[in-house]
């Protein structure tokens, strides 16, 4: 019976899938699955590549000999579409000469079958290799038709993402690299014992390298790259070139028979037409060429707005295939500039906003935070980048579309963008003006990511956290980070997202590193914001909505909520606000309601090289501290203000390089056995060394009340209020302000913020009062009170001692006593 239960539930999720797929959709599945099912049975298709012969018979009749096909390849080469290589020898002289014993390291590696995949890492497969071996777990995939292969099974092929990443012979790459650099013959010989040995134990369509379509495109990609790399080398004989040509022409037809249309109709699409326009671009004279050109051209263009929104953002709320996509597609913009025939206008300013999206995204160290899944891989190769910097993107995008800013948050040349660009590339590289590196906060509003960030200086503080779509179609690389975040602390990246680690080599270990709690977020009783059903779906996914974004030169607000703990036994509300005044700290306010008891708990997840301790568990005092300060670096101190709760801190663990996991402490708050949690926590960068005063909480009516004294040569403290009743009274202060943020020197207002209030008291003297609810920023600077307000009609306004008031660019002069009347803006008379 039990057998027979799980044989109609099956059956009953079949057909709810059918049922959910449109006709088209139907229609394309059957077919693949058709064509798959011929090739198995061998009614269709081959195992094996056709005889030279009838190859060379479907060829227009000068090229019918690979003699001639070969001369053909080597006279075209000089004017193909990719600038870089034109002349490899030149683009060769324009690299710096200082990366030339990595290249060379790197490439005899490969020819000894020492393999550094995922940016750095060196995995072996065996010698000779075994392409179906996947090294960590040990196990070889059986060699039977591809579609009979359930690679997303770790008993099966483990991680096979390890497998794939091999088998994109992307490292053949490098080899050119050497070859360009070095004219050693050795390099060739190499590529060519390569791709014979690979194409001797993965016949056409058996095995686990022809699973996945995007793997045979990007496959291409490479063959395509080392061809034009060796194609003056001696050793590339005409009969080489024709066998390496009939397996391209295999490998165009297969990406032609399975394209992700409905499967994985997200950079894997992309990736594939990219694939075939490639290969009608870089080899037009297959038989092929100009229907597989026109296909891919019209995939990338159709999927380019589905794919990127108006903000720039990736449908997939993924920042790693946010690169692979600004990659894809630039890529194909240059390839069809170069054939005379550029993208449209629309097309071209939406492949921009993705380099735009990435620059707001970049860390004041020049790397990017990992917001959803990361799978480590390259389009192209061709430099020594870790897999979180993408500044070789940038980079490419400051050359192709002229952009100085681009340029200011790239940095250097990269060696990516020389190979992709050809040697002038460093001279428009220079023309581009040295202007300052873009800063300031921004809200990607499409994506749901909000920046904070208080300056363009290496040294600057950054927050980015994420309130956006869980993901798109069935959210395959989502993360279960609703309202997470991420932290910079005066340069040094210090709370960040474990990323992660493997797809399916661990179905723990991809389960873990998805939940909430390998995030900056916020749990109730240990459960996830969403839950997984599996690698890459979900049996729950929390909605996010963004209550207030509010951004200015002094402070930042951020406040949304999540509906993920709505399915809970006993549900439970959350929202989270976050208040940053810039140069200073961040002030963080978690807030969850339920009618049962609940465990509440904030994760705080370090970087690998942080050193977090607990210095303080005063409860009575409603205080806790969790410190993190590493000798001579800049540190943190994460000060909770709670009625109970503890911190503990234990290991964790961070994949900052796909299959590569480190040991990084994670620090929780918990308050347990509470039917609702108000948390207020402030987030407080620290110099180097430095010791860094601390917040208390002070005695307040109607709500709660902060102080933190600066030190003595700074010589101010700041107030922070939040209002829980109708109205709120700390210090000397009382407003109806949802809350008020006051800085003093030597007892004298020096600044304020009010958000969502109508009035304000000092010492039971009104300073400001307002029609109806609004936001509200003062500055004295010397005798002048500088005012910006959002005021819908008119306020009332003290002139606090001032001789002037400047409100609007207007100068008002005031004997500083005064009540100040505006009306819609002006001065009353």
């Amino acid at each position: 019976m039990t057998g027979l239960r799980r044989s109609r539930s099956q059956l009953t999720r079949v057909i709810g899938k059918v049922r959910k797929r449109s006709v088209e959709e139907l229609h394309v599945r059957s077919i693949q699955w058709l064509t798959s099912l011929g090739e198995r049975s061998g009614l269709f298709g081959s195992a094996s590549l056709p005889d030279d012969a009838a190859f060379l018979d479907h060829f227009r009749a000068p090229l019918r000999s690979a003699g001639t096909l070969l001369d053909y390849f080597r006279s075209q080469a000089s004017s193909t579409p990719l600038p870089g290589l034109r002349d490899v020898a030149a683009t060769a002289a324009a690299l710096p000469k200082c990366s030339l014993p990595r290249i060379i390291a790197e490439a005899d590696a490969i020819l000894d079958n020492r393999f550094s995949l995922f940016g750095g890492q060196e995995f072996h497969f065996g010698n000779p290799v075994n392409w179906h071996l996947e090294p960590r777990a040990g196990c070889v995939v059986p060699r039977r038709h591809w579609s009979q292969i359930d690679f997303l099974d770790p008993l099966v092929a483990g991680d096979k993402k390890i497998i794939w990443e091999l088998n994109r012979q992307q490292y053949l790459l490098t080899l050119g690299r050497a070859y360009a650099r070095t004219g050693d013959e050795r390099y060739c010989t190499g590529f060519l014992n390569h791709v014979e040995a690979w194409m001797a134990g993965n016949p056409p369509k058996f095995g686990i390298n022809w699973t996945s379509a995007l793997e045979v495109a990007y496959r291409s990609i490479a063959w395509l790259w080392a061809l034009m790399f060796f194609r003056s080398s001696t050793r590339l004989t005409p009969q080489d070139f024709l066998t390496i040509l009939k397996q391209l022409a295999a490998n165009g037809r297969h990406i032609e028979s399975y394209l992700s249309i409905f499967f994985s109709p997200n950079t894997h699409l992309t990736g594939e037409a990219l694939g075939l326009y490639c290969l009608g671009t870089l080899a037009p004279f297959l038989p092929e060429a100009e229907r597989w050109r026109a296909t891919g051209r019209a995939i990338l263009l159709q999927q380019l707005p589905k794919q990127v929104r108006d903000d720039g953002t990736y449908f997939e709320n993924a920042t790693y295939y946010h690169r692979y996509t600004l990659d894809i597609y630039l890529y194909f913009a240059v390839l069809a500039s170069g054939r005379g025939e550029p993208l449209d206008p629309s097309s071209l300013a939406r492949i921009e906003s993705l380099a735009g999206a990435l620059q707001v995204l970049i860390k004041p160290d020049g790397t990017h935070g990992f917001f959803g899944d990361d799978d480590g891989g390259r389009l192209l190769p061709l430099d020594s980048a870790a897999p979180n910097d993408f500044r070789p993107a940038l980079c490419n995008a400051a050359v192709f579309f002229d952009r100085a800013d681009y340029k200011a948050a790239a940095g250097n040349l990269a060696e990516e963008t020389i190979w992709l660009f050809g040697p002038a590339s460093s001279a428009r590289y220079d023309r581009l003006a040295d202007v300052p590196t873009p800063s300031g906060s921004c809200a990607l509003r499409d994506g749901g990511l909000f920046v904070m960030r208080d300056s363009g200086a290496r040294a600057a503080n950054q927050l980015i956290i994420d309130c956006g779509p869980h993901g798109a179609l069935n959210c395959g690389h989502a993360h279960a980070d609703a309202l997470a975040f991420e932290l910079v602390a005066h340069g040094r990246s210090l709370l960040m997202d474990a990323g992660t680690f493997t797809y399916t080599g661990s179905r723990e270990a991809r389960r873990r590193f998805r939940s909430t709690e390998c995030h900056n977020a916020f749990t109730v009783d240990g459960a996830s914001s969403s839950e997984p059903a599996g690698p890459f779906s979900w049996a729950s996914i929390a909605g996010c909505r963004v209550l207030d974004w509010q951004s200015s030169d002094r402070f930042d607000l951020f406040e949304g909520e999540h509906d993920g703990f709505q399915r809970l036994l006993n549900p439970a509300t959350y929202k989270r606000s976050i208040v940053f005044i810039k140069g200073s700290y961040w002030i963080l306010r978690d807030q969850a309601a339920s009618t049962g008891v609940h465990d509440f708990a904030q994760h705080f997840l370090f970087s690998p090289d942080a050193t977090p301790r607990l210095i303080s568990q005063s409860i009575d005092a409603g205080i806790t501290i969790c410190r993190e300060q590493t000798p001579g670096e800049p540190g943190l101190d994460i000060v909770t203000f709670s009625d109970q709760g503890s911190w503990v801190i234990k290991d964790g663990s961070v994949s900052t390089r796909y299959a590569e996991q480190r040991i990084a402490k994670a620090a929780m708050f918990t308050v347990s056995a509470a039917a609702s949690a108000d948390l207020i926590t402030f987030l407080l960068p620290r110099a180097a060394d430095s010791a860094g005063n601390l917040p208390k909480q002070v005695a307040a009516h109607g709500g709660r009340a902060f102080i933190l004294h600066h030190s003595r040569d700074k010589g101010f403290s700041d107030l922070f209020v939040v209002r829980r009743d109708a109205t709120i009274a700390a210090a000397e202060f009382a407003s109806d302000a949802a809350w008020l943020w006051v800085r003093k020197r030597e007892n004298r207002l020096i600044e304020l913020i009010m958000r969502s209030g109508s009035w304000i008291e000092l010492d039971g003297e009104m300073i400001f009062r307002s029609r109806s609810s609004c936001s509200l920023i003062l500055r004295r600077d010397v005798d002048t009170l500088f005012v910006d307000t959002k005021a819908p009609i008119d306020f009332k306004l003290a002139g606090l001692g001032c001789t002037s008031v400047v409100l609007g660019g207007q100068r008002i002069a005031t004997d500083g006593r005064t009540i100040l009347e505006f009306v819609s803006g002006g001065l009353a008379q």
